[in-house]
C-alpha cells in the first residue's frame, strides 16, 4: 500500500452512491486520496483548491452532458487523466469520449480491479514522462 501513488489525488464524479463509496475505499486502500463531486460547483472548487491527478467521471452524469464536462475538464487542465464510465457501449459515444480526452473508457458493470490498474498505469506513465523530461532540462 501506498509507494508513489501515496500523495495522488483523484476527484470522482459518479452519481450512485455505492459506486462512489466502492471507487473511494479501493481507491484508498492502494495509497490514493479521494475527493467527491456532486454537482458542478463541487468540480470546479476541487480542482482549482487541489492539485488533482485523476478524475473518475460517470460520463452519463445527471448534472451536465458527460461529454460536455469532459471536454470542459480538458480545456481546463489537459493533461489531467479523466477515467471515462458508462453503461453506454455505442462504438461512436466511446469513440467520442477519446477524441475530448478520456484516457480510458470502461463500461458499467466494470471491475474495480481493472480500473485501479488503469489509472496505476496511467499515473506511472505520467511519472516517468515527468522524469525524462526533468532530465533533459
Amino acid at each position: 500500500m501506498g509507494g508513489i501513488y501515496m500523495n495522488k489525488k483523484g476527484l470522482i464524479i459518479e452519481p450512485q452512491f455505492g459506486i462512489r463509496q466502492l471507487l473511494k475505499e479501493q481507491l484508498k486502500s492502494k495509497g490514493y486520496m479521494t475527493f467527491e463531486a456532486e454537482c458542478m460547483s463541487d468540480i470546479y472548487q476541487t480542482l482549482t483548491k487541489h492539485e488533482i491527478d485523476f478524475i473518475i467521471l460517470d460520463i452519463n452524469y445527471p448534472v451536465t452532458t458527460g461529454l460536455g464536462l469532459l471536454m470542459k475538464i480538458n480545456n481546463f487542465k489537459p493533461a489531467l487523466k479523466v477515467f471515462v464510465m458508462s453503461a453506454n457501449g455505442e462504438s461512436r459515444f466511446i469513440q467520442e469520449a477519446f477524441e475530448l480526452g478520456a484516457s480510458a473508457y470502461f463500461l458499467k458493470p466494470f471491475d474495480i480491479n481493472h480500473v485501479c490498474k488503469a489509472i496505476e498505469r496511467e499515473l506511472q506513465e505520467n511519472n516517468e514522462l515527468e522524469d525524462a523530461h526533468l532530465m533533459s532540462v
